[in-house]
């Protein structure tokens, strides 16, 4: 499949290979997935990355794994995929697959009415959704998704709304001019300030190839030209925003972090700090100290039950950037019995 924007992808995968790798590509918690992910967008694009048949956004996207052959780069699993689809004497193991398919969107579908049940009387969620803007939160063929009201939301759009609410109690965003996120997923938070925070004009957006070459295109399709994509600032001596109040995302790679020659009031990271090697988040510090503004502000969210056989203990980030940070814990609103922990400046 030939990709809208193939040439973005080609050359963020073609020049990642001239910076430090061990600095500014995926560690070890995400190499495997980052090839995977490379190969299912040539596969499948991005026209429903948030659904069903796709692995597109496996880890950091709310798409649904159904099909365990999207979830691994193997020519052998190709050609066995292939056979017992195709070929006649295994066609009914294809069968097989298919049915187990179905069966698994089946139980989702239970699932989200079970959710939904549960949002309807949830309080917390009512005043949410009367204090914050949550618009546009299903395109790109999402299925993680549940009526409240008469909307449908994307409940990976309510758990990071539930985020922002919590952290605006220790952070006044109506303050807040620009920001910096560092693994921003598809996008999706930064979708969801820019809704919230009315004075928000200025952000940078950083995430590993191929990652951001996702979040990238998923911003472009809502805010159009005022996404700044690598391929036009890839040959900048310094990335600046403008000196006015027109909106400017700037969707970076990791090694352009050097070149960034602006100010930020707010830096954002929820999860991906864990899942690296502690070498490269030091060096993520460094260059977020240089940019952040003297009373800038710091939020880093982190997921409980990690594993440190995969990633590092989340209490390592109190000394994040030398700044005092206090941590908080709060439950998530979609799987109440779970906590985040929010470290916050």
């Amino acid at each position: 499949m030939k990709l809208a924007n193939q040439k973005l992808l080609d050359t963020l995968n073609k020049d990642e290979n001239l910076y430090d790798r061990s600095l500014y590509s995926a560690g070890p918690y995400w190499s495997e997935k980052a090839k995977k992910i490379n190969y299912e967008l040539q596969h499948k694009g991005l026209d429903k990355f948030r659904g069903y048949d796709s692995g597109v956004g496996t880890s950091y996207c709310d798409n649904i794994v159904t099909n365990l052959w999207n979830e691994e780069v193997s020519c052998l699993n190709n050609i066995l995929e292939f056979i017992f689809c195709n070929v006649p004497i295994f066609k009914r193991v294809g069968l097989l697959f298919k049915r187990t398919r179905s069966m698994l969107i089946d139980m989702h579908e239970q699932k989200l009415r079970s959710q939904e049940a549960l949002l309807k009387e949830n309080n917390h969620l009512k005043n949410l959704l009367n204090t914050f803007k949550v618009e546009d939160t299903i395109n790109f063929g999402c299925v993680e998704l549940v009526k409240v009201g008469s909307k449908l939301y994307s409940t990976c759009y309510l758990e990071l709304l539930n985020t922002l609410s919590f952290i605006s109690e220790k952070i006044d965003f109506h303050q807040i001019r620009s920001m910096f996120e560092i693994g921003g997923g598809f996008g999706a938070n930064v979708h969801l300030m820019l809704q919230n925070c009315n004075h928000l004009k200025k952000i940078v957006y950083l995430d590993i190839v191929p990652n951001l070459f996702v979040g990238t295109e998923y911003l472009r399709a809502i805010y159009g030209s005022s996404v700044r994509d690598y391929l036009e600032t890839k040959n900048y001596d310094k990335i600046k925003f403008s000196n006015d109040n027109d909106l400017e995302i700037y969707c970076i790679a990791p090694w352009q972090m050097e070149k960034l020659d602006l100010v930020v009031d707010y830096f954002h990271n929820a999860n991906s700090f864990v899942e690296m090697p502690e070498n490269v988040v030091k060096n993520y510090s460094y260059y977020i100290e240089k940019i952040i503004s003297l009373h800038g502000k710091v939020a880093l969210v982190s997921y409980d039950c990690f594993s440190e056989d995969t990633t590092f203990n989340p209490k390592k980030l109190l000394s994040f950037c030398g700044r005092d940070l206090c941590m908080y814990e709060y439950q998530t609103l979609i799987n109440p019995e779970r906590k985040n922990y929010c470290f916050i400046s």
